[in-house]
Order: C-alpha cells, then structure tokens, then sequence
C-alpha cells in the first residue's frame, strides 16, 4: 500500500527527533518527489535545515508555512515553528510576536487545547528571558482555566507543566510560600500517579526555594532524593540539575570542596551533552567556589569568558549573576569603581525583571563596596535598604545577616 504525506512526515519528524539524520534526509527526498510543495514537506524541509544549522533557510520554510493564504491551522504551526526559532536565537520580541500570533489563531478557530500549548510555551519564553511577572500572570490565568474546565482530568500532565512555570515565576518575584506550595502539589501529584521525572523536578524545585529561605538540611534531603530518583531513570539531564543544586547548597553551607566535586560531577555530564548554557552554568558555580576559596584572580578568569558567553546567548538570569558575581570579585580586587559600575547595572536589571531576592543581594553588595571605601553613612543606607527587601519575601536568615553588618558598623 502506497504511503501517504502523512506517514511520510511523521516518520521524518521521529527520525529528526532520534537523531538520524540520513534516514530524515532519504524522508525528505522522498516528499519533494511527491509533492514538493505540500506544506509538510516544507516543514520538514524547514525542520531539517534547522537541525542541520541552515538557520535562514529553515526561516524561510517556516515563513512559507506561516503565509496569509494558508489555512489557519497550518499558518499556527508556522508561527509555532518560527518563535521557537526566534528564541534558540535570542531575539524574544519576535519569539514572543510569533506565539501571540498563533495563540490568535487557535483561540479563532477554536482549538483550546493547542491554544493552551502555545500559552504555556509563551509563559516559559518569558520566563526564560526575566519577564518574571508576565510569565507569573500567564501560567495563573492559563492554570486557572484548565483547572476549571469540566474535563479537567484529561489535562493533568499540561496542568503540571504550567505549575512548573508558575513555581518558577513565583519564586523570582520573592513569593516562595507560593512558589514551594506548587512544587510541593507536583511532588504530590508525581507520587500519586508514579510520574518519576514529575516527582524529581517537584523535590528539586521545592529544594531551590528551602536554600532560598535557609532551611539547607531540609533542602540537603530533597536535592539527593530527586537525584537518587535521577539516577534510577538514568536521566543525565535531571542528574545534572541536581548535582548542581547541591553544589550550590555547599557554597552557602561555606563547603568548597563538597560543592567543587558535585559542580565536576554535573559538568561532565554537560560536556557529555554539549550542552554550552549547561556548561556555563557550572562554570558560574566554580567561579563561585574560586571566590569563595579566595582566588579572585581564577574567579575573574572563568566569569569574563562567561559574561562573553552571555552577551551572545542573550539576557538570562545567569547572565545577572555573572554580573553581579564580577563585582564581587573586582571589591575583593580594591577595583571599587569597577565594582560600583557593575552592580548598579545589575539593580537596575533586577528592578526591572521584578527579581525580588535579586534586589536586595545587590543594595547588599552596593553596602559591602561602601565599607571597603570607609564610607560608613552610605554603607548603613544601603544595608538598610537590602534588610527591607529581604524582610519583604521572608528571607529571615538574610535579614538576620545584614543586621549584623549593621551592628558591627555601629560599634
């Protein structure tokens, strides 16, 4: 029996999926025979020359696919196709224009579960370029609704992946008895219907937030479940994850070696992936061990080939901290104007995506610079300022520390 576009199509998308790029190749051949202008043959065309980095070329199958005098729904999937392109190339504004263009479509045509795909794509896109608060009120409001419908059963893994994003969302705007309440939900849920990948990612993001608040053993405890849980999957992306988390438990617990072999245990794996944002950010955390150990020199090294990195890659959250991490080390330097300059910039950006514990940590730092000065007035201001910022999240052990910088400087 003669094979239809269909089957052809789809067994080219898994062969694309699974790594086998000749056998999508020989697919793709076979489609441009029989029908090259069919728009599958085009997205696959376009979906082939995305893997294979013919990046403009890709663009321009999934323009086509996106023209006016297609069908509706084929036009949905080639601004579905297009925003993802845009985003792996960092241009989020027309990531965010393309998704808010089939978003239109499927609500026209009716098609709310594609609609509620694309709306969750949308909060992680923003999400993932430090529109925290936007992405916050896309995840509720997307939450909201597939919680109320009347059929919501049929849609509880969709419903879990939006509370990841609205976990995460939480978290950095400063609303962590939220954010863990919905980490906890999935840790629930991942339990009750032996979702293990679900019940790992819950335990981790849930260990994220007890390190935001300092409750390190309890933290300690949900790190290594999800990673024992990881490991048993043998899932190297969630390994990694872990494996990182704890090594940034270990800084803020002051244990350098622990955290330096947790941060090689995770690196090897992303060198094993080529993953360069995961390398990244391991090397971030062992810029961090190096400070921490006081090698400002090495620290310096490591985080000015990141901030390169991140200047390519586009604005992350990662890309704050390698900021703000460098003025750190140029204070330890006695480079205070350098410093200053850099951590202003950082306020600025973490005013601006609405970071809330990133706030705070940087009028603590700006307070740090002005002690290494012996401008005490200005270092008390700023300390004051980042105790109100902390206070205002409930972050009590981070209160409690930056009042003692307080008292000492009043002594």
């Amino acid at each position: 029996m003669k094979r239809s576009i269909e089957d052809w199509f789809t067994e080219g998308i898994e062969a694309l999926a699974y790594g086998k790029i000749r056998r999508a190749e020989k697919i793709l051949a076979q489609l441009k025979k029989q029908a090259p202008g069919n728009l599958l043959t085009i997205e696959l065309s376009g979906d082939f020359a995305r893997e294979s980095g013919n990046i403009e070329e890709a663009f321009e199958a999934y323009r086509q696919i996106a023209d006016p005098h297609n069908p509706l729904s084929r036009r949905a999937v080639g601004y579905m196709n297009l925003a993802s392109l845009h985003e792996e190339q960092r241009d989020v504004e027309q990531a965010l224009e393309c998704i808010g263009k089939a978003i239109e479509i499927y609500s026209q045509l009716g098609f709310y579960r594609k609609r509620w795909d694309a709306q969750r794509y949308l909060s992680e896109v923003l999400l993932e370029f430090g529109k925290f608060s936007e992405s916050c009120s896309t995840a509720q409001t997307l939450f909201n609704e597939i919680k109320n419908h009347p059929r919501r059963r049929k849609f509880l893994e969709l419903a879990v992946e939006v509370r990841y994003q609205l976990a995460e969302a939480l978290r950095f705007l400063g609303r962590l008895d939220e954010s863990a309440y919905h980490w906890e939900k999935i840790c629930v849920l991942g339990d009750k219907y032996s979702w293990p990948i679900e019940l790992s990612m819950g335990l981790d993001g849930l260990g994220v937030v007890r390190q935001m608040q300092g409750r390190y053993d309890e933290a300690l405890k949900l790190h290594n479940e999800s990673l024992e849980i990881d490991r048993s999957l043998r899932d190297e992306e969630g390994q990694s994850v872990s494996l990182g988390n704890l090594a940034r438990l270990h800084i803020h617990l002051n244990q350098w070696d622990e955290a330096e072999d947790y941060a090689k245990q995770s690196m090897e794996i992303e060198r094993r992936k080529e993953s360069i944002l995961g390398i990244a950010f391991v090397n971030l955390i062992l810029a961090e061990v190096d400070m921490g150990r006081n090698n400002y020199l090495d620290a310096e090294k490591r985080l000015l080939q990141l901030e390169r990195l991140y200047e390519r890659e586009g604005l992350t959250d990662d890309s704050i901290a390698v900021s703000s991490q460098l003025g750190v080390v140029h204070r330890h330097l006695g480079l205070y104007d350098e410093a200053e300059k850099r951590q202003w910039k950082v306020l600025k950006l973490a005013q601006d995506m609405g970071h809330a514990d990133g706030v705070p940590s940087t009028y603590d730092e700006l307070g740090e610079i002005r002690v290494a000065q012996g401008n005490v007035q200005e270092a008390k201001e700023f300390f004051e300022k980042a105790i109100v910022g902390f206070a205002e999240i409930g972050l009590e052990h981070r209160v409690a520390e930056v009042q003692a910088k307080l008292d000492l400087l009043d002594k």
